[in-house]
């Protein structure tokens, strides 16, 4: 997407004095609106995401090409364990192709075990209640610890000091493709039985249907209309600073 603006339409007709300082007052313009972009595009992340963590609301980024040309984009960085805030957040804008959402690390990794096909998604952003959360959102560790008792024979963490692992704790899919055990009294999900206690589900399983997404990231709308609104303040600015 290109934006492009016409100066004289945006802050009326040049003299003499501000053409001769145009481009440099444009070029420091870019650079200002750039950065001013950067904050309003986190802005909206926090007012249009029910959870959102630092590292996506940090992923805007702008790069001044030089003249009177800024780039806006959204980090194509991954995390340490590889997504990108590009990847994921594309499914939730107006012009993404799919509204598929991004498939999860964690469904990644109970594929590559074998526990699940590539037909079936965990639904570990919506937590069954009794689910262990963190700002809202399952407890990361929690799922490390999942894919490491599902890997474990009986469903155990070796480690005892795990919190997960207290009171005898045990974990187990519905369905696990490695077992030959079905358990089909029981919904899809993976389950937390205690010593004592009944199974409880800890999240779902969405099977032969892709999760997908709304739309919840105005991007390029954003974009346009902060730009239109603030660049004729930052342009003149600029250009009165550059005639002091």
């Amino acid at each position: 997407m290109a934006i492009t603006f016409d100066a004289e339409k945006l802050i009326g007709r040049l003299n003499i004095l501000e053409s001769a300082q145009f481009q440099y007052a444009g070029s420091q313009a870019m650079k200002k609106l750039g950065f001013e972009l950067r904050s309003e595009l986190g802005r909206n992340m926090v007012a249009s995401f029910n959870r959102s963590s630092p590292f996506t609301i940090n992923s805007p980024y702008y790069r001044h090409e030089g003249g009177l040309t800024v780039s806006i984009g959204i980090s194509p960085q991954g995390d340490d364990k590889g997504q990108s805030p590009a990847s994921y957040l594309y499914p939730l804008t107006p012009t993404a192709q799919s509204r598929a959402a991004l498939t999860t690390r964690f469904t990644s990794g109970l594929r590559k075990k074998g526990i699940i096909d590539d037909k079936t998604w965990a639904l570990n952003w919506l937590p069954d209640p009794g689910t262990p959360t963190r700002n809202g959102s399952t407890d990361p560790g929690l799922l490390q610890a999942l894919l490491t008792a599902l890997s474990q024979s009986g469903g155990r963490l070796a480690s005892r000091r795990s919190k997960y692992a207290q009171g005898g704790q045990r974990y187990f899919s519905v369905p696990d493709l490695r077992s030959g055990k079905q358990n089909k009294h029981l919904a899809a999900g993976i389950y937390r039985v205690k010593t004592g206690e009944r199974p409880t589900r800890l999240m779902g399983y969405l099977q032969n249907r892709e999760p997908t997404v709304p739309v919840k990231f105005r991007f390029e709308d954003v974009v346009r209309e902060r730009s239109a609104a603030l660049l004729p303040g930052i342009l003149r600015a600029e250009l009165a600073r550059a005639l002091r």
